[in-house]
């Protein structure tokens, strides 16, 4: 239950946080793996993945 909510919440992310979020923590990529697929250099995907789990966070925050 817990991880169809966690899905829920990605899906209505920005289409590169999901991207982000999907590839770091589902399926395990490296920062430098995803920063290749995503044609970025290792800071900006670091920056992107970190913005990605604070909007993250915002969503489930308002729904508390």
């Amino acid at each position: 239950a817990d991880l169809m909510i966690l899905k829920k919440h990605i899906g209505s992310l920005k289409e590169e946080y999901q991207i982000a979020i999907i590839l770091k923590y589902f399926e395990g990529y490296s920062t430098r793996d995803i920063a290749h697929r995503l044609k970025k250099t290792e800071n900006a995907t670091r920056v992107l993945i970190h913005r990605s789990i604070k909007a993250l966070q915002n969503l489930f925050e308002k729904k508390l």
